[in-house]
């Protein structure tokens, strides 16, 4: 039994020292079906994969990098302006759009860093996880989307990117899960217009409800990400 384990591990480790000695010619991707083939166990399989990530980024360093992030902290009215307070930091909200009566106080902003990875040619996109609770279903979600961004070298007050609506696709329930894509650096109506992002700025996002459908929306979460394919506006219209 021991064997057999320290027999699978050698041949681990002797296909990730396989993959630094390769030339990028030769793939052993075709070669790998599963873990089950080579008889790991699961932990052995995930580091045989992780292993296989690493050599592919030696191999072949001038592979395009791409980012996700990922945002679960919001504040309140104004805080997307800069500066965003006393210490600088982002008050927390309880992040929901569409409550009835619309009150324009009760905006929801949230700020990001464009990582140093990207390089200023591919799509962004902002996608807002939104779960709908209450009461039945009339007309749709409306907000305003304002970006403003800060740069390297910059004096004075954030840049302002732009101003846009967003209409929410009606929902067909009265509680429903809602995946919103908007591309951030894409002309209005296939984006909300934000134009010459640079790796390093720091963006903020200032949400306002201008139109409620007789629900509440909380935003539960923002994926900001770049992608390698046309990016397109899912779930909504941009205006």
């Amino acid at each position: 039994m021991r064997f057999g384990i320290a027999f699978r591990r050698c041949v681990v480790v002797f296909v990730l020292c396989g993959m630094m000695a390769m030339s990028p010619g030769c793939s052993p991707f075709p070669q790998l079906n599963s873990g089950d083939a080579l008889g790991l166990e699961d932990w052995e399989r995930d580091l045989l994969l992780a292993g296989l990530g690493i050599g592919a980024t030696l191999l072949f360093p001038g592979g395009e990098n791409f980012f996700s992030i990922f945002v679960d902290e919001f504040g309140g009215r104004d805080t997307a302006a800069f500066p965003y307070g006393e210490g600088g930091s982002l008050p927390f909200v309880d992040p929901v759009l569409g409550r009835a009566p619309v009150d324009p106080d009760n905006n929801v902003s949230f700020r990001v860093s464009v990582p140093s990875e990207y390089n200023g040619s591919r799509p962004i996109c902002v996608r807002m996880f939104l779960l709908r609770t209450g009461g039945a279903v009339a007309g749709n979600l409306v907000f305003t989307v304002t970006v403003r961004s800060f740069q390297d070298g910059q004096s004075g007050e954030a840049i302002y990117i732009g101003a846009t609506t967003v209409s929410v696709n009606p929902a067909t329930s009265v509680d429903e899960f809602k995946d919103l894509v908007l591309p951030l650096n894409a002309g209005i109506p296939n984006g909300l217009g934000g134009g010459n992002i640079s790796a390093g700025d720091l963006l903020a996002f200032e949400l306002e409800s201008i139109a409620s459908d007789g629900g509440e929306y909380q935003l539960l979460g923002v994926e900001f990400y770049d992608s390698n394919s046309t990016a397109a506006v899912n779930g909504a219209t941009i205006s």
